[in-house]
C-alpha cells in the first residue's frame, strides 16, 4: 500500500492468539516483516474495537457507553475495520521487531496488505535497521602516509594577507590601478532600475574579470558604460537578433589606494601575542605544520576506512544515506539565527523539487562513503572494546582544563550542553585508529612499498 508506518497508531492487543511475525533479510539492511493474524485474533480485536467505540460514543435513545454492539457495529464499520487493521498491523511490527531484535532507522513501510473474508489478516512491511557490521579483515593494509611538506612561501602568503587585512586606504585623484579599491555606483543603461554600490578590489578576482578590466584607469567623478557581453549568447544567436551584451551606467565616486603596514616587530606585536617579527614568522610556520600534519592524518584515517569498506563490501541503508543528506541540504538553524532565516523553500530546496533532487543526487555518493566509515569504527569500536572509558576521558580533560580549573565542573558543564557525547566520539575514533594503524603498514610519504627497491 506504500502507507506510512506512522499512521498506524492503534491501541496494542496482548491477548492470544498472537499474530505471527517473520523476518526476511533483504540488501543494504532492509528487512521484510510478514505477518499474519489468524480469524480468532481478527475478531476478538474486533469486539475490543467495538466496545472501546460504545463506552466512547454517544447514540440517539441510549445512554453513554450502553449503545448496543450491534448498531454500533452497522453505524461505525469502517472506522472500526480501520481501527482493528491499524491495531493488528502495529502489533505484528512491534513483535517482529521486539523478536527479532531488529533497530529501526525508520518508520516500516506497508508494502501489502488484506483481510480476507474469512477474517485473516495478512500484511508486508520493509524497515531500514541500524546495521551491526561484523569485519571480517579490518588490517593487513599497505598504505602511504600522505606528504606533509609545507611550500617555502607559505608564512609569507601568511603575512601578507595578515597586511592586506590591515590595509589602510587612502582617496587619491590618480587613475585606478591593480590593487586600488574602487567606489562605484551601478545601474542599468536602460530602462529603470536601482542604483547598487559596489567597492571593488581591482587585482583581487572576487569581481567579474570583465568588470575589473573595464573599470582600470578610472577617476573619481568619472562615469563610464560598462558592457558585459555573454559569448555563448551571441555566438547561438541569429545575425539580425538584439546585441547579447548587457550594458550598465557606472560612475566612480572614489578611488582609494591601500596602504600596507610595514612588516616589522610592530606589525608582529599588532596582530598577534608574538613580540618580534622572527617569532611570528616562526609560531606560523609551527601552525602551517600543525595544519599539514592534521590534514595528512584525516587522509591516512579516510584511506585506511575506505579500504577496509572496499575489503568487507560494507553497505549502508538506504534511509541513513537519504536522512544524511537531507540533512546536509538542510541543517538546524545555528542557535541565535532570526526566526524564518534560510528556509528551504526559499532556497529553492522545498523537498520534490527539481533543484533538491539535482543537489540530493550529487550528495549521495559522499554521503555513503561518510557513512560507511561511520559504521565501520562503530562496528571496530564495538568488536574491540575500544568505548573510552571515564578515566580517558578526566585524562583527556585535564590536559586541556585551564589553570586552576575544575575536571569535574568542565565535565558537567559538557553535560549540561549535551557535549559529553560528542567527545566520547572522538575519543572513540582515536582509540579506533590508533588500533587499526597498528593492524596495517603505514609508510611515510614517497617510501615504496617494495622493500628491495
Amino acid at each position: 500500500m506504500g502507507s506510512e508506518l506512522d499512521t498506524l497508531t492503534g491501541p496494542n492487543a496482548t491477548a492470544a492468539p498472537r499474530v505471527r511475525a517473520e523476518v526476511e533479510e533483504l540488501p543494504r539492511w532492509r528487512r521484510r516483516l510478514t505477518f499474519e493474524a489468524p480469524p480468532e485474533r481478527v475478531r476478538e480485536e474486533r469486539e475490543r474495537v467495538t466496545r472501546d467505540y460504545a463506552k466512547r460514543l454517544r447514540l440517539p435513545g441510549f445512554r453513554p457507553g450502553h449503545a448496543p454492539a450491534d448498531l454500533v457495529r452497522q453505524r461505525f464499520r469502517a472506522d472500526i475495520e480501520r481501527d482493528l487493521v491499524r491495531a493488528l498491523v502495529q502489533t505484528g511490527i512491534e513483535q517482529a521487531i521486539e523478536e527479532h531484535g531488529l533497530e529501526p532507522l525508520a518508520a516500516p513501510v506497508i508494502q501489502s496488505l488484506d483481510l480476507d473474508a474469512g477474517d485473516t489478516l495478512r500484511a508486508t512491511a520493509e524497515i531500514d535497521v541500524r546495521p551491526r557490521l561484523t569485519l571480517d579483515r579490518v588490517g593487513g593494509f599497505d598504505l602511504e602516509r600522505p606528504a606533509t611538506e609545507v611550500p617555502p612561501d607559505a608564512t609569507d602568503r601568511v603575512l601578507d594577507r595578515l597586511r592586506e587585512e590591515r590595509a589602510e586606504l587612502r582617496p587619491v585623484e590618480r587613475p585606478a590601478a591593480r590593487g586600488d579599491v574602487v567606489v562605484v555606483d551601478v545601474a542599468p543603461e536602460i530602462g529603470e532600475g536601482e542604483v547598487q554600490t559596489y567597492e571593488i578590489l581591482l587585482g583581487a578576482g572576487r569581481a567579474d574579470p570583465r568588470v575589473e578590466e573595464q573599470l582600470e584607469g578610472a577617476r573619481a567623478g568619472e562615469e563610464r558604460t560598462l558592457a558585459l557581453d555573454d559569448p555563448a549568447a551571441a555566438t547561438s544567436a541569429p545575425p539580425d537578433a538584439p546585441s547579447a551584451a548587457r550594458r550598465f551606467r557606472v560612475r566612480t565616486r572614489e578611488v582609494r589606494e591601500r596602504l600596507l603596514p610595514a612588516l616589522d616587530d610592530a606589525f608582529a606585536a599588532a596582530v598577534s601575542r608574538e613580540g618580534t617579527l622572527p617569532e611570528l614568522r616562526a609560531r606560523i610556520g609551527a601552525n602551517l605544520a600543525e595544519e599539514a600534519e592534521t590534514r595528512a592524518e584525516r587522509e591516512l584515517r579516510e584511506r585506511l576506512l575506505d579500504a577496509i569498506a572496499e575489503a568487507n563490501r560494507v553497505e549502508v541503508p538506504e534511509s541513513m544515506v537519504e536522512t544524511y543528506v537531507e540533512r546536509l541540504l538542510h541543517p538546524a538553524p545555528a542557535a541565535g539565527a532570526a526566526r524564518g532565516s534560510a528556509r528551504p523553500a526559499e532556497a529553492g530546496l522545498e523537498h520534490g523539487s527539481e533543484e533538491h533532487d539535482r543537489l540530493a543526487q550529487a550528495l549521495r555518493p559522499a554521503a555513503e562513503r561518510s557513512l560507511r566509515r561511520h559504521l565501520i569504527v562503530e562496528a571496530v569500536a564495538r568488536a574491540e572494546g575500544l568505548e573510552p572509558t571515564d578515566e580517558q576521558i578526566d585524562a583527556y580533560l585535564g590536559e586541556r582544563v585551564a589553570e586552576g580549573g575544575s575536571v569535574a565542573e568542565t565535565r558537567r558543564g559538557l553535560e549540561r550542553r549535551n557535549q559529553l557525547e560528542d567527545l566520547r566520539g572522538h575519543l572513540r575514533a582515536e582509540n579506533v585508529f590508533a588500533h587499526l594503524k597498528s593492524q596495517s603498514t603505514i609508510r611515510p610519504a614517497g617510501a615504496s612499498s617494495d622493500p628491495a627497491r
